[in-house]
């Protein structure tokens, strides 16, 4: 319910933009209200729309920590700035009409945790943009300690409007350490090829009981 209250902060002659959700509001600057509306889909997308009200104020738009790169657009054409901790800053007397658009490109990457979390060494996790993505028992089978993901290998990503109230999954071609019958053996033992499938965090737990893991074994 307060979820408005940190979608924008109001400075002194300024608008922070904090949070890209789908929304209007009204804000007050100034003694004056202005007019806000943006359209996006983020996080399925960093695709976002700014249609800010008329006034002579900053806009400010908060880039990400986990953008590489943006590209900012003013009316069709490209705005060229910096961010300065952590906003760009549009500077300029808005009119009715006028439109920011703002592009987060946000490939599936690895992340990786310090060698200090000793459970993850060794290890790796799968981001896309904000949103934190694991492995499930339903897309990947028991075992779930046993499956490994190549340094090398390239992450696929699958729209899949049908599956989990529509997500984007991502795949890679990966191994699975085949699981002997005996606790303890002299062999070591041997990798099946195996295909691991990715979903976001947020959506696990919602096809019954099973196993899950945000971190999996790199080779």
């Amino acid at each position: 319910t307060s979820l408005a209250k940190y979608a924008y902060t109001m400075g002194e002659g300024e608008i922070y933009v904090n949070l890209y959700v789908q929304n209007r509001a009204e804000l007050e600057l100034g003694g004056a209200r202005v007019s806000m509306e943006c359209a996006t889909d983020y996080p399925a997308s960093g695709e976002i729309a700014l249609r800010p009200g008329a006034g002579e104020y900053a806009l400010c738009l908060r880039i990400p920590a986990w953008a590489r790169e943006f590209t900012l657009t003013l009316n069709g054409e490209r705005l060229d700035i910096a961010p300065e901790r952590g906003y760009v800053r549009i500077v300029r007397a808005f009119s009715a009409g006028d439109e920011i658009r703002l592009s987060l490109p946000m490939p599936a990457r690895r992340v990786y945790a310090s060698a200090r979390v000793r459970e993850d060494i060794g290890k790796v996790a799968i981001m896309r943009g904000p949103v934190v993505y694991c492995l499930e028992q339903p897309d990947n089978g028991e075992l779930l300690q046993a499956l490994c993901l190549p340094r090398d290998a390239v992450l696929n990503e699958t729209a899949r409007p049908d599956k989990l109230g529509s997500i984007v999954e991502i795949s890679a071609h990966g191994k699975h350490i085949a699981c002997s019958d005996e606790l303890y053996s002299d062999c070591a033992p041997t990798m099946e090829d195996a295909e691991l499938t990715f979903i976001p965090y947020y959506t696990w737990a919602n096809r019954g009981e099973n196993e899950m893991s945000v971190y999996v074994r790199e080779i």
